[in-house]
């Protein structure tokens, strides 16, 4: 049987996951094999396979390696396209004849997705700084590779700083802006945080605009 091996250790969140929705995506396999070693990237890649509808997920740790496991998986109803790549056909089982090991059930549908994103710190959550600004990073670099982009992102007060030279975001926001994302930054805030000359990316705003924005919109998210 062919066998595709996607090594995904190492890989910061949600890097695993996304390497292995591109293997279902654009690879032929008869057995999908995932190389992961934190305990999340397990439960996240085992929860994409079983939404995503492939069959006899399962894991077990790697022998080469400590804190290191396999995952692996058959193609189930990913058929090839016309364009050769795959495409998803749901899978709708009993819950009784999903074979999966130690594998979160799949999560329901969340509703439209925001339209409109407000970032207002450089870093998510409270607590630990540099792992706030990991989960950031994270956050914007998914923004890409999601089906359904946001239309606009706004930043705001410290959030500037990601729109400005130095930032690791740059990149992915600059991927964002052309597939037809708005980005709109606060001057205000670039004045205050003495940045107005550091910009990089996205159009400087105002807060008529930016609260305009966020009221056209019947779907927002804010962080801060």
């Amino acid at each position: 049987m062919k066998k595709f091996t996607v090594d995904a250790r190492n890989l910061p969140c949600p890097r695993p996951l996304l390497k292995t929705k591109e293997a279902l995506e654009k690879e032929n396999f008869q057995i999908l094999e995932i190389l992961v070693n934190n305990s999340a990237a397990r439960e996240n890649v085992c929860r994409f396979l079983n939404k995503a509808g492939v069959e006899n997920i399962q894991w077990q740790d790697n022998p080469e390696e400590n804190s290191s496991w396999i995952i692996t998986a058959e193609p189930g109803n990913f058929e090839s396209s016309s364009d050769g790549t795959r495409r998803e056909t749901p899978l709708n089982l009993p819950k009784g004849e999903m074979r999966l090991e130690s594998c979160t059930p799949p999560l329901e549908g969340m509703g439209e997705a925001p339209k409109t994103i407000m970032i207002g710190a450089p870093e998510i959550g409270r607590g630990n700084g540099e792992l706030g600004k990991l989960l950031m990073k994270g956050f914007i670099y998914t923004l890409t590779q999601l089906d359904s982009k946001p239309e606009c992102l706004i930043f705001m007060n410290g959030g500037v700083s990601l729109a400005c030279s130095g930032s690791e975001s740059l990149k992915d926001l600059e991927t964002l802006e052309k597939d037809g994302c708005r980005i709109l930054v606060c001057g205000t805030c670039l004045d205050y945080l003495k940045l107005s000359g550091e910009k990089k990316i996205g159009t400087v705003s105002n807060m008529y605009e930016i609260a305009g924005q966020l009221m056209d919109q019947a779907n927002t998210l804010t962080l801060t």
